[in-house]
């Protein structure tokens, strides 16, 4: 497929549609009526590729490429009636086509309103179907359009977007967010209790730890008396492919979360707050009893609040809760387990935990355009059930699936 942003866009739109909402502007508000109402959701498509090709809106309405005239975008008010009510912001993400249809005779020019999520879906939309228009379908999807010596900018507009998409989704979470993540975290703990024994992988918690005696052997050979963190990385990479016993399981996350000063942990739970321990001492009894034993309890105790101790910011999110505790677990020392929470949280999961857990939602939108392409059925399943990508993926993105998988399953991924 060519690099030009025009064929990118024509590619995506004719193989996993655009999602926007129509505006029906025929439709009365009414009295206490509001912009949404006269918004139907659909899904763009385009459809054929020769002279007929059609601009697919809505079921009943398909409109012919060659019969379209104009592809407008807006800054201010429509002169509409229905965008009376229409809050301010949306007119910039407002396209209008207009077209003319063959044989028939219309009182008034054809047009329809077509609202996008984004600004940059709008432009996308009516700079792709203009360049259709001006160049023809099959010289847009060859890349032709590019003028020359233009450098080649993939999937600009989807940047954008994605850019534009993160800030709304930012401003959607504050002050929700963390009622989302308390309410995932805490409603289902009593289903689970009263499933039937054997029935999930969690009634099962510690299945996948215990290693198959031929892997020790292959790691008895390759290491040859040496260290497991002696091992050249390419000849150590594939040894954890098959699998870490846990004596070099010990040794291996130990080197790679780093140390702390042996006092660290004592001194930092003397910082946290009365509210985040009253949290921490919530969130103790709900990560998985069935687990975790008394002694290893106040060790987790003991490690959330010193970490809330040591980053004041961050403080205390409900998911470190699970992260430290398969630390715990594996019979990590206080030390390590503090140094691991902190590692992921710092390192490999920056800013999940914050007060907006804005790095949780960069990632989460930009696994939404991983799975728009890889998987595009199942993400127009989502678009159409209004089913929203981050939320299904919060539990293991905040946890990291620690909260929901086998604890073997869960040592093996991380």
């Amino acid at each position: 497929m060519s690099t030009d942003p025009a064929a990118q866009w024509l590619h995506d739109v004719m193989n996993c549609g655009h999602s926007c909402w129509l505006v029906e502007r025929h439709r009365s508000l009414g009295r206490h009526g509001s912009f949404q109402d006269i918004c139907t959701k659909t899904c763009l498509h385009v459809q054929g590729r020769s002279v007929n090709a059609c601009l697919v809106v809505h079921s009943g309405l398909s409109i012919q490429l060659k019969e379209i005239t104009s592809i407008e975008m807006h800054q201010q008010r429509p002169s509409s009636p229905a965008f009376r009510m229409a809050p301010k912001e949306t007119f910039t993400r407002l396209t209008t086509v207009r077209w003319n249809q063959t044989g028939r005779q219309c009182q008034a020019p054809q047009y329809v309103y077509l609202l996008f999520r984004t600004v940059a879906d709008a432009r996308a939309f009516a700079e792709g179907l203009n360049a259709v228009k001006t160049f023809g379908m099959h010289r847009v999807l060859q890349g032709a359009v590019r003028d020359e010596g233009q450098v080649a900018a993939p999937s600009a507009w989807q940047l954008e977007r994605g850019r534009e998409g993160f800030q709304h989704e930012l401003r959607a979470w504050k002050g929700y967010g963390r009622q989302l993540l308390s309410s995932l975290l805490e409603g289902e703990r009593v289903e689970e209790d009263e499933q039937p024994h054997g029935a999930t992988a969690m009634s099962a918690p510690f299945s996948g730890l215990c290693q198959h005696p031929d892997v020790h052997v292959l790691w008895a050979e390759a290491l040859q008396g040496q260290k497991a963190t002696d091992l050249p990385t390419e000849k150590l990479q594939a040894l954890i492919e098959i699998g870490i016993p846990l004596q070099h399981r010990h040794a291996l996350w130990t080197a790679w979360v780093g140390g702390r000063q042996s006092e660290t942990v004592s001194e930092l739970q003397k910082k946290t707050s009365v509210e985040i321990s009253r949290q921490i001492d919530l969130d103790i009894p709900r990560t998985h009893p069935d687990m975790l034993r008394e002694p290893q309890q106040d060790l987790l105790r003991r490690v959330l609040h010193a970490f809330a101790g040591f980053g004041p910011h961050t403080g205390y999110c409900q998911g470190m809760n699970f992260i430290a505790m398969v630390f715990v677990i594996l019979g990590f020392s206080e030390l390590v387990c503090f140094a691991g929470l902190c590692h992921i949280t710092e390192t490999i999961c920056p800013k999940y935990h914050g007060p907006d857990l804005e790095g949780y939602v960069q990632d989460a939108a930009v696994l939404s355009v991983l799975v728009h392409h890889l998987l595009p059925d199942i993400h127009r399943q989502l678009d159409t059930l209004d089913i929203p990508l981050s939320t299904i993926a919060l539990d293991h993105f905040i946890s990291l699936s620690a909260r929901n998988l086998p604890l073997g399953a869960v040592a093996r991924i991380w």
